[in-house]
């Protein structure tokens, strides 16, 4: 059987066993060009076990990971090594809580990925993921395609580049458009849509976010923040919070401090200059 076929039947295993329809597991958000805008507490988010004790927890964030694109945020325990396996498209990653390493087959020595950083895991490369001990790991990532592992020999693939890995101290903010927060583009083109970026906010700060025509969705990444969107109520959000913010919609928020606050915003739609601008 080749790769795809084993990769295919990665997916169909998954769904088979329960991963089906988890674009509603947690009762956030389904897939539409206009969602209602959500704030959910890390709290309020519902995690579960695709496969039970093989897999990590998951919880679905955006998308169908069964169908096609998805964000999804994903907890590992301590401790926690993964078999030499791949996946059939591309993962896009950021660390919220805990240290990771991926070790690429063929590839440089893994770099340690704390809360804030950065990681690409490229379709059918090899690699070998670990959570460090000393705390448990949660992260979000997203897929622009099925979800999908296999686990495969050593040797057996190869030609793939390994993926990219930064720091949270290598991302360097730069200055946002007017009204906009200091951030750093992680993937895709703002042409394109389809785009990661890291925003970042001084404790204390409060600002109104330019308007998109398209919708955002955010997890906060670091620190303690107060949202509003579209004139409403405030909610808290730390950590691994996620929101939804519908295109044309305005919302603002605050970061409350003791610590500096990181978003990750995903915008499906293109935020080139015509399109609502940066992120």
């Amino acid at each position: 059987m080749n790769l795809i076929n084993q990769l295919s039947r990665g997916v169909a295993l998954f769904g088979a066993l329960g991963l089906a329809g988890c674009g509603s597991s947690t009762g956030l958000a389904l897939p539409s060009k206009n969602p209602a805008a959500i704030l959910a507490p890390f709290e309020e988010i519902a995690f579960h076990r695709p496969i039970p004790i093989v897999a990590p927890e998951m919880a679905a964030l955006w998308g169908d990971r069964t169908l096609g694109a998805s964000g999804n945020e994903e907890k590992q325990p301590a401790g926690k090594t993964s078999a030499l396996h791949v996946h059939p498209n591309d993962t896009y990653a950021v660390v919220i809580e805990g240290r990771m390493t991926h070790a690429f087959e063929g590839g440089p020595a893994a770099a340690e990925l704390g809360p804030g950083s950065f990681y690409t895991l490229p379709a059918g490369a090899p690699h070998v993921s670990a959570c460090l001990e000393g705390s448990d790991c949660l992260l979000v990532y997203w897929q622009p395609g099925k979800l999908g592992y296999e686990e495969v020999k050593k040797g057996s693939l190869g030609g793939i580049a390994p993926g990219i890995a930064r720091p949270s101290a290598s991302i360097v903010l730069s200055p946002g458009e007017a009204g906009g927060l200091p951030s750093a583009l992680l993937w895709g083109d703002p042409a394109k849509g389809n785009t990661g970026t890291l925003e970042g906010q001084e404790p204390g700060a409060a600002a109104p976010a330019p308007t998109r025509a398209g919708d955002v969705h955010g997890v906060v990444i670091a620190g303690r923040a107060t949202l509003s969107i579209g004139g409403g109520a405030g909610r808290a959000l730390g950590p691994g919070s996620y929101y939804v913010v519908p295109g044309g919609m305005a919302y603002e928020r605050r970061c409350e401090g003791p610590a500096a606050c990181r978003y990750l915003t995903f915008q499906p739609e293109p935020t080139a200059p015509g399109n609502g601008g940066g992120p």
